[in-house]
């Protein structure tokens, strides 16, 4: 990026220039995956006929009906984003130096105190690359295993029906025993694919950032002590003093991209039927911008939107600047 000089500002005013241009590059996957056990239990009583009628019917727990089942089935949802998330600070903070009197009984009391705040605080923040997927998808397939309590007592048989996830019926005791007989799983993940950084100068492709800032101040009246009482040590006189207004832009100054019609003016006096302060001791168009935009091929900045615009869109000027960007 350009070196951005500050500009100089009139005697007694230091200002402080802080930008960063940030891009931050994310990529958030979300995997989450669901088993649902079913079981389910089946009985009914053949009680054996036998005596004739009239008497009480016998049975044997083989006459009892009795199928168990088991199914096991699932489900899966994916999500994933991928987002270039950028953004701007910048600070212009200024420090006015007043010319300081101190009570002559008690030099620790001094009069006014310096002037500090920020004329410019901008920390925009986008997400100009975004991308985000998902799907929920259920199993196609599903465990399934029955067993006849009855047929389990005659035949020996635990399973009347196994179906793993595969999908095909197969011999439950067999399956099951084979599958404990396999090695445990590798204790470590396969070795992962190598890093390769890539060309970070590719990320401020699209960054935007002020420029063209009108940085400024009305005029400042405030109120200078000039005479003490000897016996309460109290000031007896004030004398009213005015630091100069001023408003200038700080750079970058772009040129490149900025129509005629979007010319705008840093500074000046107010309308005398402006709400703000009396139009002699007033600055207009301060805490106005252009958005820039850098190009890399040459280092140079080129407006993309003006002050007239973002004003129109209700973006600036900033919070209590006097009255608009033209």
């Amino acid at each position: 990026m350009p070196t951005i000089p500050l500009p100089s500002f009139p005697s007694g005013i230091d200002v402080k220039l802080a930008l960063d241009v940030f891009v931050d590059p994310n990529i958030g996957v979300f995997y989450g995956s669901n088993f649902n056990l079913w079981n389910s239990q089946v009985g009914t009583w053949q009680g054996w006929q036998g005596p004739p009628s009239g008497s009480t019917p016998l049975g044997t727990p083989v006459d009892v009906q009795s199928l168990h089942s088991m199914a096991l089935y699932g489900g899966s949802s994916v999500y994933g984003r991928f987002a270039l998330d950028a953004g701007v600070d910048i600070v212009i903070h200024i420090h006015i130096w007043l010319p300081k009197v101190c009570n002559p009984f008690n030099s620790d009391e001094c009069w006014p105190d310096d002037i500090d705040f920020n004329i410019v605080d901008l920390h925009p923040r986008t997400a100009f690359v975004e991308s985000k997927a998902g799907d929920t998808e259920s199993s196609q397939r599903s465990a399934f295993a029955l067993t006849d309590w009855q047929n389990f007592l005659k035949s020996k048989q635990l399973f009347k029906n196994f179906t793993p996830l595969s999908g095909t019926a197969v011999d439950g005791i067999k399956y099951i025993y084979d599958c404990l007989k396999q090695d445990a799983p590798p204790p470590k993940d396969p070795p992962k694919d190598p890093y390769v950084p890539g060309d970070p100068s590719k990320l401020v492709d699209d960054i935007e950032m002020p420029c063209n800032i009108c940085a400024g101040m009305p005029d400042y009246t405030y109120n200078y002590p000039v005479a003490w009482d000897p016996v309460t040590h109290h000031v007896t006189n004030w004398e009213s003093r005015t630091l100069k207004g001023f408003s200038q832009r700080v750079p970058p100054l772009v040129t490149a991209g900025l129509s005629a019609a979007d010319q705008w003016v840093c500074g000046g006096e107010l309308a005398s039927n402006s709400l703000m302060v009396t139009p002699t001791s007033a600055v207009k168009n301060v805490g106005c911008y252009d958005q820039c935009r850098l190009n890399k091929a040459d280092n140079t900045f080129s407006v993309v939107e003006s002050a007239k615009q973002l004003f129109a869109e209700g973006k600036i000027p900033l919070k209590g600047a006097p009255n608009g960007c033209h």
